[in-house]
């Protein structure tokens, strides 16, 4: 690789660093719920369970939903109810890096969106190529998630 394309990748990986510091600040500061795998390897092109992690003031209403964004259109999956916890299975394409999500009635009204942020998680993050592959798949569809998603207008794609 020429030096310009290593200089290029440096910078886009020191500016994504510093964004997913940021994003983990607001996560963890925030009153939200979470949203991660079951187990701790996702299966790329296999049907993967997921938990969601209410916060202690969030009431989630009968027959709530995931919604996920994929290929340009919103999916939604039932979650059931495991204890204090939630569960919902994705069978996400091999070819995706990166869910985008949000938590909502069956009447599309937003019960936890991460203050507005969406519940990410990337799904190939093994090796350094892997997660800047995802973190860019994620900056590409990020406007795309917040229009369909009802997110922040601005939130943290850029």
């Amino acid at each position: 690789m020429s030096k310009l394309v290593l200089q290029s990748l440096k910078i886009i990986m020191k500016t994504l660093s510093t964004l997913l510091f940021l994003l983990t600040i607001n996560v963890v500061l925030s009153q939200s719920g979470k949203i991660y795998p079951k187990n701790e390897s996702i299966k790329i092109g296999d049907e993967n369970t997921y938990i969601y992690k209410p916060s202690k003031t969030t009431e989630l209403p009968e027959n709530a939903v995931v919604n996920v964004i994929f290929d340009r259109n919103k999916t939604s999956f039932p979650l059931i109810k495991k204890g204090n916890k939630f569960e919902f299975s994705i069978k996400a394409p091999a070819s995706m890096d990166v869910l985008i999500m949000t938590v909502s009635d069956k009447s599309n009204n937003i019960v936890d969106n991460n203050a507005e942020q969406g519940f990410v998680v990337y799904l190939q993050n093994k090796t350094e190529e892997e997660k800047l592959q995802s973190q860019l798949s994620y900056l590409s569809a990020c406007d795309m998630a917040n229009y369909l998603l009802n997110l922040h207008k601005y939130s943290q794609c850029y």
